[in-house]
């Protein structure tokens, strides 16, 4: 019994390496932009933008808020994308009128944290002129009492021509939540 303990205890320590690896991967590679700007991964590629809305800009506190994001290819060429978990996929920032990063949710966090367990990766081509769409309950991921919010959403993006990653990052959608 203790060989069994010992081989589920290797298994268990490899498939909690890989998760970090993993995590270590989404902060570093996930991200998508409407205004493109170098990143350490690779160039931007001109015509991809990233555009994050929500459809009213003051919400009451317990109000569903819709962020709606959309990738439009405006390149010549097909853009890839990996599709595994949209949280893992998309990594949304929410400021509050400081500047500061607001924490997520209980129900966010739960979320965020078997978003990195996905084992699901699709490459997914965006052929030229065509936009891929995603859409996030975002008051429900991230705690968001009465105030101002800017939010800004990330994603990489695989172009054929440069065959590495290109980081985007979307435009701000501010929303006010009042009591």
């Amino acid at each position: 019994m203790s060989g069994t303990k010992n081989g589920l205890r290797a298994i268990l320590l490899a498939a909690f390496g890989l998760s970090i690896v993993a995590v270590e991967c989404a902060n570093r590679c996930l991200s998508v932009m409407a205004v493109l700007s170098p990143m350490p991964v690779g160039a931007p590629a001109k015509g991809l933008r990233l555009v994050a809305t929500i459809d009213q800009t003051s919400f009451r506190e317990n109000d569903s808020i819709e962020l709606k994001v959309r990738l439009t290819n405006g390149t010549g060429r097909v853009v890839y994308v990996t599709e595994s978990n949209a949280l893992a996929d998309y990594r949304i920032e929410v400021r509050n009128e400081n500047g500061t990063l607001v924490p997520p949710t209980t129900e966010g966090e739960r979320l965020l944290r078997l978003s990195l367990f996905s084992t699901r990766r699709l490459s997914v081509a965006i052929p030229p002129g065509q936009e891929k769409n995603q859409s996030f309950d975002v008051n429900k991921i991230y705690a968001m009492p009465p105030g101002r919010y800017e939010i800004t959403v990330k994603r990489e993006v695989t172009t054929v021509w440069q065959k590495k990653g290109v980081q985007l990052t979307s435009n701000v959608a501010r929303v006010t939540i009042r009591a």
